[in-house]
C-alpha cells in the first residue's frame, strides 16, 4: 500500500494520538507520515506545530533528507481548499451554480460551502460531518485544478510533493 489516511475527530484528539499513529506508520515501513491540521485560532503556525508532543515536533523538524514526519498547517480553513476545485464541488453538489473565485482563501469558506449545500436542497453535510464531507470531495478533487484558485493549497501541495519525492 502506498499510503494510508487516518481521520481523527478533533484536533485535540489528533495531538494526543499523533505519536502512536506515526509509530504505527513506521512499523508498516511507510517512508513519510503527513499530519494535516487547521491553524484554527492559534496565533501562528509555530504555535500549532508546538501543540503536538515533543517526539512528533522533533521528527517534523529533522533535516529534509532525514525527516519522516511532516506537519502541514492549513493557514486557511480546509474548506477553502475544497472550494478551489470547482469541478469537484459541481460533482458533489450538481444542481447549484458554482465557479471558483481567483482565490478561495478569503472569506468564510465553511459558510459558503454550507450555503451551496442548502441551495441544493440538502440539509447537513454528506454523512453529517466534516470528515465525511472531505471524503466526498476527495472522490472528485484534483490538486492541479485547485492549485490555481488557492495560494494556500498550492503551497501545501508543492511542499508535500517535494517531501514525498525526498522520502522515496
Amino acid at each position: 500500500m502506498l499510503f494510508n489516511v487516518r481521520a481523527v475527530r478533533g484536533r485535540t484528539q489528533l495531538e494526543r494520538q499523533a505519536a502512536s499513529l506515526i509509530d504505527g506508520f513506521r512499523s508498516l515501513h511507510y517512508p513519510l507520515s503527513i499530519i494535516l491540521v487547521d491553524r484554527d485560532s492559534d496565533p501562528c503556525v509555530t504555535a500549532t506545530v508546538e501543540a503536538f508532543d515533543r517526539e512528533t515536533v522533533t521528527a517534523a523538524r529533522a533535516p529534509i533528507g532525514q525527516r519522516d514526519v511532516v506537519i502541514c498547517v492549513a493557514v486557511v480553513k480546509l474548506e477553502s481548499w475544497y472550494l478551489a476545485d470547482e469541478e469537484a464541488i459541481r460533482r458533489l453538489i450538481p444542481n447549484v451554480e458554482y465557479s471558483a473565485p481567483p482565490e478561495t482563501g478569503s472569506g468564510n469558506a465553511e459558510t459558503r460551502l454550507r450555503r451551496l449545500w442548502r441551495e441544493s436542497g440538502r440539509v447537513g453535510y454528506p454523512g453529517g460531518g466534516k470528515i465525511e464531507l472531505a471524503r466526498a470531495v476527495a472522490r472528485a478533487f484534483n490538486p492541479d485544478r485547485a492549485k490555481h484558485h488557492s495560494a494556500s493549497f498550492a503551497y501545501f501541495w508543492d511542499r508535500i510533493t517535494a517531501a514525498i519525492q525526498a522520502a522515496s
